[in-house]
C-alpha cells in the first residue's frame, strides 16, 4: 500500500511561536503548494537574513545542517539563522554552519527584515517521505544539492579534556571502548533495556569497556529493570550531561550502538563508527550519507517491515526490535572494530533479519 500521496497542509508551518505578523520589520516566507521548494535561495535579495526552523528531535536537527551548509555555499551573502530546540542550542553553535544559533522562543530584532522557513514538518509529510533520504529531502526544501560531508563537530579542547578525565576515572586501561544508547525517543524506535544490558556483559567478557549513555528518564526507568551482574568495572554510566559533553564522550568512542535516534546521528557527525538499530524503519532514509555506520533491521522477518510509523505503534509489540538479538549487534560492532569497508547486503545465519549500509551506496538503498 502506497503511503502519503498527498503533502498535508500546515497552516501553521510559517509563523514562529508567538509571532504576530503585525510586528514591525518582520516578514514571514508564504508556504509553496504541495511540491515544490519551500524558499528559492536565488530568489533572495543579496545579504538577506534567513531564519530556518526546525522544531523536532536531535537526530532530524542534525540532518538538516548538510542542507544549511550547501545554503551557505551557494549564497554566502545571506545571514543564516538556525532555530532549534533550546537544549541543543549549544551544539549546533559547535557546527560552525550556521550565522546564528536561536533558541526556538527566540525573537527577530525588530528594525531589520527576517523571513523565516519553518522546516519541522517538511520532511515528515513530504510526498516522498518514505522513498527519499531525509538530507536530501532537507536540501529539497531549497532547491539544491545536499553537502553530506558538511555536518561534522570537532569537540572543543575543553570537551575533550573533560571527556579524558571522565574517562580515566576507575577505568580499565585496555580493551576498545563502545558507546551504548540506552533508549531511544520513541517506545517503538527504542532497543529494549534488558538487550542493552546483555549486550554489554557479552561485550565486557570480550574486554570492551562500555559507556551508556541515557537522559535522565530513561535512567529512571533502567534503574528498575537492574543491571545484569559481571559488567561492574567496566561500564560507565553517562546519564544527565550536556550535549557537547555527550559528543566529546562519543568521540572518544571506538564504535557507538543506538537506535534510530539523535545519538547515532551524533556519533556518525563527530566521525565515530556507528552501529544502528533499525527494526522496521528502512535504514537508507536516514543513514544514506554516513561513510561508516552498519544498520540492522527486520526485513523479511516481520510483516509490518517496512514500517510506515502509522497509529499501529500504540498497539505495537515490537517484534521486529525483538529480532534483532545482542548477539547480532555484537557482531556488528566487531565488523566495525575490524574496520571492514565492503558494502554488501546479506543475511545474518540465513534469517534475513539485517543489512548494511556503507558510504551512501545506491544499491544498498
Amino acid at each position: 500500500m502506497k503511503r502519503h500521496q498527498k503533502l498535508v497542509p500546515l497552516t501553521h508551518k510559517h509563523r514562529l511561536r508567538g509571532l504576530t505578523q503585525t510586528r514591525e520589520g518582520v516578514v514571514v516566507a508564504s508556504l509553496p503548494e504541495a511540491r515544490g521548494p519551500l524558499c528559492d535561495v536565488q530568489q533572495l535579495a543579496s545579504g538577506a537574513k534567513l531564519v530556518v526552523r526546525r522544531a523536532a528531535g536531535l537526530g532530524d536537527c542534525l540532518m538538516l545542517l548538510p542542507a544549511l551548509m550547501a545554503l551557505k555555499r551557494e549564497r554566502p551573502d545571506i545571514h543564516l539563522v538556525l532555530q532549534v530546540p533550546r537544549e541543543y542550542q549549544k551544539l549546533m553553535v559547535g557546527f560552525n554552519i550556521a550565522d546564528e544559533v536561536w533558541k526556538l522562543e527566540d525573537m527577530p530584532p525588530a528594525g531589520a527584515v527576517w523571513e523565516l522557513v519553518d522546516v519541522s514538518h517538511f520532511v515528515e509529510r513530504h510526498p516522498a517521505a518514505w522513498e527519499i533520504d531525509r538530507v536530501t529531502l532537507f536540501a529539497e526544501a531549497f532547491g539544491i544539492e545536499p553537502v553530506p560531508s558538511a555536518a561534522a563537530y570537532r569537540p572543543p579542547a575543553k570537551d575533550l579534556a573533560w571527556a579524558r578525565e571522565w574517562l580515566e576515572f576507575e577505568e580499565t586501561p585496555r580493551g576498545p571502548r563502545v558507546g551504548l544508547c540506552l533508549e531511544g525517543k520513541y517506545r517503538h524506535r527504542s532497543w529494549m533495556v534488558k538487550y542493552v544490558f546483555e549486550l554489554a556483559k557479552r561485550l565486557t567478557r570480550r574486554g570492551h569497556r562500555c559507556i551508556i549513555f541515557a537522559d535522565d528518564r530513561s535512567a529512571q526507568r533502567s534503574a528498575m529493570t537492574g543491571r545484569p551482574a559481571g559488567i561492574r568495572g567496566r561500564v560507565r554510566h553517562a546519564y544527565g550531561f550536556e550535549l557537547p559533553q555527550v559528543a566529546a564522550l562519543l568521540h572518544m568512542c571506538d564504535v557507538a550502538v543506538a537506535p534510530d535516534t539523535g545519538l547515532l546521528h551524533l556519533g556518525a557527525s563527530v566521525g565515530t563508527a556507528c552501529v544502528g538499530i533499525f527494526g522496521a524503519v528502512p535504514p537508507h532514509l536516514r543513514t544514506r550519507f554516513y561513510e561508516s555506520c552498519e544498520c540492522l533491521w527486520a526485513k523479511g522477518k516481520v510483516a509490518c517491515v517496512p514500517c510506515c510509523e502509522g497509529p499501529q505503534h500504540q498497539r505495537c509489540n515490537l517484534e521486529c526490535l525483538k529480532a534483532i538479538t545482542p548477539a547480532m549487534v555484537e557482531a556488528a560492532i566487531e565488523r566495525a572494530l575490524a574496520g571492514s569497508k565492503a558494502c554488501e547486503t546479506t543475511a545474518d545465519e540465513g534469517n534475513g533479519v539485517w543489512q548494511r549500509f556503507r558510504n551512501g551506496c545506491s544499491s544498498c538503498a
